[in-house]
């Protein structure tokens, strides 16, 4: 037996006995609504939830007339709202389910087919219809990791289906933009206490960190100079995004320098060597992939593109090249973090 405490909410108070010829609709919707939170905690299937949210949002329609109806069940995790909007949102959530369970049955790991299907609903058309139209509005209202765990599938079956520079442009590109986007704005998300937000700043930090490698683990494989088929508009917005995570690693090391000097309290956790030598190993990845960018973006390119002429870089771009190797060698050198993260030693050999 399931026993909610309820909260009542509208823009006018809800009286049923004002309702006359109306009052079989509250009726049924109290009706339907404990149907629904007993069949939610049951785990009934989506077939049977996407029937009983359709005519809990039937019947909460026709009693929102005059405001929108919520009713709060304060001690149900299960099921923490009813409302129109709510079951709206429920049944969303349902058809994205079914959309991706019939995409990842009736196709092989790699193939072309489900590329496109998650290509088709990763960038928003508005023109779009019928379920996909609402596949696509859920997924770009859903959370950080469930669109990077879309990005990150899409990123390996291009990968296996013999299109890494795609693959590329997935992870470095889109996913590692995104992540960018989001450490950005965490200290303006108001939501959330103090350690909530530093938990997910931690956990976008862990993100980037697997992007990063993943990235430069494809230019590992294909060479760093087939990101020269990136075009430099896509490559902009995560040139944006890197800087922002070298900001944030740049900081990090200050921090842990004057930890080691005594002028900042080293914390008590045990894992906070272990955390340092990560951040060490990052900072030096993200420069090595930050220089391959800034290189790119600075119109050095060593690939012949199809119907074109190779152009010579300008000793400017050169210049600004051998600079800004010349002091991330010194910035890690002086740390002695030389050896971390493949950093120092990749990135001279990826010396012009």
């Amino acid at each position: 037996m399931i026993c909610c405490k309820v909260q009542l909410s509208t823009t006018k108070s809800l009286r049923l006995s004002n309702y006359g010829s109306r009052n079989i609709v509250p009726t049924n919707s109290r009706y339907r609504w404990a149907c629904v939170v007993i069949a939610v905690c049951d785990g009934a299937s989506d077939e049977i939830l996407y029937d009983l949210f359709t005519g809990l949002k039937s019947d909460l329609t026709s009693l929102s007339e005059d405001g929108e109806v919520r009713i709060r069940l304060p001690n149900c995790p299960a099921i923490y709202e009813i409302s129109a909007s709510a079951a709206t949102r429920e049944i969303s959530k349902l058809q994205t389910i079914d959309y991706f369970r019939k995409m990842f049955q009736s196709s092989s790991t790699n193939d072309p087919e489900t590329i496109q299907e998650l290509k088709k609903v990763l960038n928003p058309d508005p023109e779009a219809t019928g379920t996909l139209a609402v596949v696509q509005d859920f997924i770009s209202g859903s959370s950080l990791d469930f669109r990077l765990s879309l990005l990150h599938r899409l990123e390996e079956l291009l990968y296996r289906s013999g299109s890494p520079i795609d693959a590329l442009s997935t992870a470095l590109c889109k996913s590692l933009s995104m992540v960018g986007e989001t450490l950005n704005n965490i200290d303006d998300n108001d939501q959330g206490s103090p350690r909530q937000r530093e938990e997910i700043f931690l956990k976008t930090l862990k993100t980037t960190q697997s992007l990063v490698a993943r990235s430069l683990n494809i230019l590992d494989e294909i060479g760093d100079n087939q990101l020269d088929w990136l075009s430099a508009s896509d490559l902009k917005s995560s040139f944006g995004a890197i800087t922002t995570i070298l900001r944030i690693l740049t900081v990090f090391s200050f921090y842990e320098e004057a930890a080691e000097e005594g002028r900042a309290p080293v914390p008590s956790e045990a894992k906070y060597q272990d955390f340092c030598a990560v951040m060490r190993d990052m900072l030096c990845e993200t420069w090595r992939l930050f220089y391959l960018i800034f290189r790119r973006l600075s119109g050095i390119t060593s690939v012949k593109l199809q119907d074109s002429k190779p152009a010579e870089p300008s000793t400017e771009s050169i210049r600004q090249c051998c600079e800004l190797l010349s002091i991330v060698h010194e910035e890690l050198g002086v740390r002695k973090w030389c050896g971390h993260g493949n950093g120092i030693s990749r990135l001279t050999a990826s010396l012009i």
